[in-house]
């Protein structure tokens, strides 16, 4: 009898050694040929952090300068688009509302106001207008006897965010955020409109909307009775008559992320601050939502500097430790298949490669991760990595000096070793 207890022992300790032997094998790795080449790879350009970490894990398997602080550029929309996702949440959706004031006729004149307040929907464009357009013509609206206004007052008016500078101004990446405003097409790149084959900054996206939302009514036989149209508070008075929604916010993450768009990320900062602080939208107070969610995320405050959601500031300061840790602790998240996804692919083209696009053939696949350009030799780019193992690593690359090509070798070489 005490054998076969002593054999039953013996099973359950070698079942115990094997089940521990197996979590260890499968856990991910740099192996030493890895480290020594990466090692290399740092030492030849510029100033480089790198932190490499376990996914399942987080423990750190990799470390170079991971504790110095770069800028992240737009890495920064990594914590962008998280809190977004957190605090928004991936049902939300932006609404655009034609609000009327007045009495209508029974021969169609409305005898007061129309206005169109936006709420900051980077998915908006011309098209729904004229939907918008003809569904308000639907309701027998045939005249407006009053004038018709534009409200962009859920966000604050300072159109631009603190990173962007006067040099970035005439260019797409420097486009003005207003709650009013239009996206030239499906992909969005709200603020923006094309010029022949070239996207360019919209002047004053509030005007811009309010005169396509005017040509709109034209286009649909609605009379207007004043040819001014003005930039104008809604009245508590006024009526709902028709609204507009936007794609989930787990469907315009996925441009945004792709497409590196920083007026996206402008409004998702004002987004979060009208939806905890309940005031106009400002940058300052949805970077204040922003630090307080990656401080719930074990973010150490002093190793991450915010100023703006999008990166384009040079005073956005974080460490490649922080960054991969944050990574790391997203992998947790309910919504995280809809932020992985989001992410640019490595050696994929179109929309699914995104900024990723063309670079990083050879590992076709296996980088998701966030690319981040700015001047003065900054490049980043930050995410996760399938080895050739089959096991998946949390990486941050932060530069300033080194080029897209050196960084990409360094993924090269986290992904065969």
């Amino acid at each position: 009898m005490k054998k076969i207890k002593l054999l039953a022992m013996s099973t359950l300790l070698t079942s115990a050694l094997f089940a521990s032997t197996t979590i260890d094998a499968s856990a991910a790795t740099i192996n030493a040929a890895g480290k020594k080449k990466l090692t290399v790879l740092a030492k030849q350009a510029g100033s480089e952090g790198i932190a490499v970490r376990d996914a399942k894990t987080g423990k750190m398997l990799f470390s170079y300068n991971s504790n110095k602080l770069y800028t992240p550029a737009s890495n920064m929309k990594i914590l962008t688009a998280t809190a977004a996702l957190s605090t928004l949440g991936e049902e939300y959706r932006f609404t655009t509302t034609i609000k009327t004031t007045g009495k209508l006729s029974k021969s169609g004149t409305l005898d007061g106001n129309v206005y169109l307040v936006g709420e900051g929907d980077p998915s908006l464009q011309k098209k729904h207008l004229k939907k918008m357009a003809k569904k308000l013509k639907n309701q027998g609206i045939k005249k407006v006897k009053g004038n018709v206004y534009g409200d962009d007052t859920w966000f604050d008016r300072n159109y631009y965010a603190p990173g962007i500078l006067k040099i970035d101004k005439p260019y797409y990446y420097g486009a003005k955020v207003s709650a009013l405003t239009l996206a030239p097409n499906d992909n969005y790149g709200t603020g923006t409109m094309y010029s022949g084959s070239r996207r360019i900054p919209i002047g004053n996206p509030t005007s811009y909307t309010l005169a396509a939302f005017v040509a709109a009514l034209k286009a649909e036989g609605i009379k207007l009775s004043k040819n001014t149209y003005k930039v104008k508070e809604t009245p508590k008075t006024a009526k709902v008559a028709v609204e507009n929604r936007s794609p989930k916010l787990s469907q315009i993450i996925y441009p945004f992320m792709k497409y590196s768009d920083n007026a996206i990320a402008d409004v998702l900062v004002k987004t979060m601050s009208r939806s905890i602080y309940e005031k106009k939208g400002t940058n300052a107070n949805g970077v204040l939502v922003m630090k307080s969610y990656a401080k719930e995320n074990k973010v150490d405050s002093k190793k991450w500097k915010f100023e703006d959601g999008s990166g384009m500031s040079h005073n956005n300061k974080v460490t490649a430790s922080q960054l991969s840790k944050y990574l790391y602790q997203e992998t947790k998240k309910d919504y995280y298949k809809t932020f992985y996804n989001s992410l640019p692919v490595g050696g994929k083209s179109g929309l699914t490669g995104g900024t990723l696009n063309g670079r990083l053939k050879s590992v076709s696949g296996r980088v998701h991760a966030k690319t981040g350009t700015l001047d003065k030799g900054v490049n980043t780019l930050s995410g996760y990595v399938t080895k050739s193992d089959g096991e998946k690593v949390v990486v941050s690359v932060l530069t300033k000096g080194s080029s897209r090509s050196a960084i990409d070798e360094i993924y090269r070489t986290i992904v065969k070793n």
